[in-house]
């Protein structure tokens, strides 16, 4: 889909102020509910893992898929992201190819290569952040069943699946084409507001920006979403697979 100069004038008129608070927003309002439940299911014995989950299903994907929603309804009559979600122009299948194993080679050795730096920056830097914050997942002998199960279903279909489709509509397919008075700096500033998103693990701030941004430039150079939603899914669906199978050899 081709976006027209007159779509460009239109969401180029946002406020910077508006734009900025649209990124963050989802995470306050998930902060709200995080911060006291956190604290209570650490206290029980809960993992902080599965009030994520839950946080995530209930707050962070219905606020985002609901905001755009909300727009297409707004702008087109009905239940459409047309004129919403942009960056949806068509590219070789090569270039999905290329592009991706790039990025996911690109993201696998700053996540990997970067782990001392978040080791060191949790140690540190935000040694102060108290333990029932963190996200913790507790062993399978030390959940409840029912726990367990819940966590296994939500963690694969809003961690996995639908909470990154989610991100790359809203964060890139919406947002981002919207930040084009920026010119070249807007996909770092993209990525710089999707990585404070991210409140439950500032000590990947650095590395999640440095990870993200290349595949992030690419959206923004070729104007395609479906690039980074590919991406994003394969990687969070792989870490989903990987946990589950620690934490069955760990039972």
């Amino acid at each position: 889909m081709k976006e027209t100069s007159s779509t460009h004038t239109q969401f180029e008129q946002k406020s910077m102020a508006k734009l900025l608070l649209l990124h963050l927003l989802p995470a306050i309002i998930w902060l709200i509910f995080y911060i006291p439940l956190a604290r209570i299911a650490s206290e029980k014995g809960i993992p902080t893992m599965f009030v994520m989950y839950i946080l995530v299903a209930l707050i962070l994907v219905p606020f985002e898929m609901g905001f755009l929603c909300y727009q297409g309804k707004k702008m087109n009559g009905k239940l459409s992201l047309k004129g919403v979600v942009l960056y949806r122009e068509k590219m070789p299948w090569w270039q999905y190819l290329v592009f991706g194993l790039i990025s996911l080679a690109w993201l696998v050795l700053i996540i990997f290569g970067g782990s001392q730096i978040v080791n060191f920056l949790e140690t540190n830097l935000f040694s102060w952040i108290p333990d029932w914050f963190k996200l913790s997942r507790g062993g399978v002998e030390q959940n409840a069943p029912s726990i367990e199960r819940t966590m296994w279903i939500l963690g694969l279909i809003f961690i996995a699946i639908i909470g990154p489709l989610t991100e790359e509509l809203y964060f890139r397919g919406y947002l981002l084409p919207r930040l084009t008075k920026l010119g070249k700096w807007a996909p770092l500033v993209n990525v710089t507001l999707f990585m404070l998103y991210h409140f439950w693990q500032p000590q990947a701030f650095v590395t999640g920006i440095i990870a993200m941004l290349p595949l992030v430039y690419i959206v923004w150079w070729k104007k395609n979403v479906y690039l980074t939603i590919g991406v994003h899914l394969f990687i969070n669906t792989f870490g989903w697979v990987m946990d589950l199978l620690q934490r069955l050899g760990s039972s």
